[in-house]
Order: C-alpha cells, then structure tokens, then sequence
C-alpha cells in the first residue's frame, strides 16, 4: 500500500478539553490547513473529535493505543509537564548506551502517552511514533502486513510499520486482552492515492 500520509483521530466525549491539554501542554502545533482545531507532530496530523460512540467520558483501555512524542531532554520535559499537572505513571532515566528512554503520562481522557529520548538522537530531531498493543499481536501484525499491505521490514529499528511520517509498533500487553472495547476511541487514518483500488 502506497500511503501518502497518516492522520491520528482521536475521539474524545469531552474533545475541547483535549484539545486545550495537548495544545497548551503537550505542545502541539496548530494545523488549521486541515481543519478547525487540527495539530500536527513531525508532520503527523493530530485531531481530536467528539464521537456518539462513546459512553464514557475517560478511555477504558488506555494501554491499548500510546502516542510517543520525541524530545530533546526527558528529565526537563517530564519536569515541566509535572509542573502543569500530568500525572506520569512511569518514568524513565536519563538515556545512554545507545538506549531509548520513556516515561509515561496520563491525558484528561485516560489515554496514555510517552515522551521518550534516545542516547545520540540529533537535537530538534521529531519524530511520533504510535504504538498498538494488541491480546493477539502476531495475528494484528499479519494483519497490517499482508492484508493491508504496509511494509514491516525494517529490523534496524525493531520492525515498525512506516506509514508515511508515522511509525506503528505492534505489541502485546499485560493489560490489553481480546478485541477493543472502545474501537471508536482511537482512529489511525491513512490517506491513499486511490480509495476504491485499495478497498
């Protein structure tokens, strides 16, 4: 599948208020060339909307989708979102050897995000990478790879799927099991050349 770019759409009961946490917290860039109320990261866009599907006003897996932001100083950043309210439920040291560092926070929503550095990543360096846990996450990546048609062949960097600007790691967790609960919460948009040759 030839993917001209990924759009995130996440779904909120409440999405003015997401919107004002990953605006005015998070960081994100306006993207008004899109629509009202779009951002953008590393050239992903990132758009959150209300959706009728949703009964709950907080995610009830919010382990199932992360958003990973990239930054130049985990130890800086986490302290700075600390100072304006987010919750981290993990937390992680200051990288080296080579090796990637995350901590974890929680949005108005529920949902899980990550900011994470790796030892020698280049300074302004932005990069968003989604990562999808699944209960049966060999039977998804089979999915993603030979239905959808969306390379995985990149070993160097642990297999993700490069859909445009975006990377998508599949895995399992200890706290995601069987289909989704909420399959509306969190929507990964891929625009294509031709709609009705890839359906």
């Amino acid at each position: 599948m030839d993917i001209i770019q990924t759009v995130i759409n996440v779904n909120s009961a409440q999405p003015e208020r997401l919107r004002d946490f990953y605006r005015d917290i998070i960081r994100l860039k306006e993207y008004p060339e899109m629509e009202e109320g779009a951002m953008i990261v590393a050239e992903t866009p990132f758009i959150i909307d209300g959706h009728d599907a949703l009964t709950s006003a907080t995610t009830r897996e919010p382990a199932r989708t992360l958003w990973n932001f990239a930054v130049d100083d985990l130890a800086a950043e986490q302290a700075r979102l600390e100072k304006a309210g987010v919750r981290f439920i993990t937390t992680g040291p200051v990288p080296k050897d080579g090796q990637i560092s995350f901590s974890t926070f929680v949005d108005p929503d529920g949902n899980y995000g990550q900011i994470f550095h790796g030892d020698g990543m280049p300074a302004g360096m932005e990069l968003f990478v989604l990562t999808h846990h699944s209960g049966d996450h060999e039977r998804l990546r089979t999915f993603y790879r030979d239905v959808v048609g969306i390379s995985d062949d990149h070993p160097g960097m642990g297999n993700p799927f490069i859909m445009g600007t975006t990377w998508m790691y599949i895995s399992p967790h200890s706290e995601v099991h069987g289909p989704a609960i909420e399959p509306a919460r969190i929507l990964v948009n891929l625009f294509v050349a031709d709609v009705a040759a890839e359906q």
